[in-house]
């Protein structure tokens, strides 16, 4: 319970403790943790990537094996 509490006596001093600030900037940090990067919608488009996936690495897999020869 301590870790929970963060060092204050109850739930009612964690709670005072917290302020407008606190919660708006943890807000804003979580902002764009759902955008999709540039490029990112085409990826997904594509009909044949997990076969492209999938393709490369076997190839990556292939070429290790030979270096190690």
């Amino acid at each position: 319970m301590e870790v929970l509490l963060n060092g204050k006596d109850s739930l009612e001093a964690l709670f005072a403790s917290i302020s407008y600030e606190d919660a708006k900037d943890e807000n804003r940090s979580n902002e764009n943790s759902d955008r999709i990067l540039p490029g990112g919608r085409a990826i997904i488009k594509k009909q044949k990537l997990p076969e492209q996936i999938l393709e490369l690495f076997i190839k990556t897999k292939t070429a290790q094996g030979s270096q190690s020869n």
